[in-house]
């Protein structure tokens, strides 16, 4: 059983801002951002990793460095977060009210194409992919993957054997938060040990 801790980065100004934070825009963790993830440092200060594995956006890597900084890691572009297409950095508000609530509360019917957007299915499949493969890597490891919202909670929710409709069910992973869940290849599903865990 391979042992994953996924980490979510700290709020951005794109977060702040209320624009759609996808895989193709970057900015930089808020001052709030980088207090709430330093805050994380406790958690991690005993914490020993076979590897880590991190998304190319800036948010991600100034997260791990805020909360873990360590000596080295692995960049990987099928970690960045899912890429929104026509919305991505625009904002919320641009998009008529009964897309986005079709968007947030129908993920399954979504029609991801019409927006130029991945599909949840190509945004899981390569999630998913990582993760096989640390775990055949390491089976009885550690591993650390920092990433985004959409992505994480959509993988993680996949792997606990929740489908698409259901991955927002208990909303996205907070900003500067870490999910542990234990996974071993060929099983039915995942195991959650602890959902979104905060800084004090």
């Amino acid at each position: 059983m391979t042992r994953f801790y996924f980490l979510r980065h700290g709020i951005t100004e794109i977060n702040e801002q209320r624009r759609f934070n996808g895989g193709r825009v970057d900015s930089p963790l808020t001052p709030e951002g980088i207090e709430q993830t330093k805050k994380l440092r406790p958690f991690f200060a005993n914490l020993r990793f076979d590897t880590i594995y991190v998304s190319p956006q800036f948010r991600a890597q100034t997260t791990l460095q805020l909360a873990v900084n360590p000596n080295q890691y692995v960049v990987d572009e099928r970690l960045r977060e899912f890429y929104f297409g026509d919305w991505e950095g625009i904002p919320f508000e641009d998009v008529p009210k009964e897309t986005r609530q079709l968007y947030r509360n129908h993920p399954e019917a979504f029609p991801t194409a019409d927006y130029q957007m991945e599909s949840y299915e190509e945004v899981f499949a390569r999630g998913k992919a990582v993760v096989d493969e640390l775990a055949r890597r390491f089976p009885d490891g550690h591993v650390l993957i920092a990433g985004h919202g959409v992505h994480l909670t959509l993988l993680i929710q996949c792997l606990l054997g929740n489908g698409i409709a259901d991955f927002r069910k208990d909303g996205l992973l907070p900003n500067a938060s870490v999910t542990i869940v234990d996974y071993q290849l060929h099983t039915p599903q995942a195991q959650l040990i602890q959902w979104a865990i905060t800084g004090k």
